[in-house]
């Protein structure tokens, strides 16, 4: 399976799409962090995109017309004061 997380620059974006792919590859899957664009372009040949908020409202629909599985994320559950996710 093949995923990718779609993330904007914000450092704690980063790090939540860091610790998901993370997890990807550590059930034996492909996967890899993207940068959010202007260009709302999907990444060819992807079966789940991810995504973060509702600034992504484009691309999910674009991934969505491409046959990806989607997942929406929302922050709300992962704000906390350690340095990482799971801290």
């Amino acid at each position: 399976m093949r995923v990718v997380f779609c993330s904007s620059d914000k450092p704690r974006e980063r790090l939540l799409g860091d610790a998901f792919i993370s997890g990807v590859r550590a059930h034996g899957d492909e996967g890899s962090v993207v940068p959010l664009t202007s260009e709302k372009e999907p990444v060819p040949n992807v079966d789940v995109a991810v995504m973060v908020g509702v600034k992504s409202r484009d691309l999910w629909y674009a991934y969505w017309r491409e046959g990806a599985h989607l997942l929406f994320l929302d922050k709300g559950y992962t704000r906390h004061s350690g340095d990482g996710p799971f801290r």
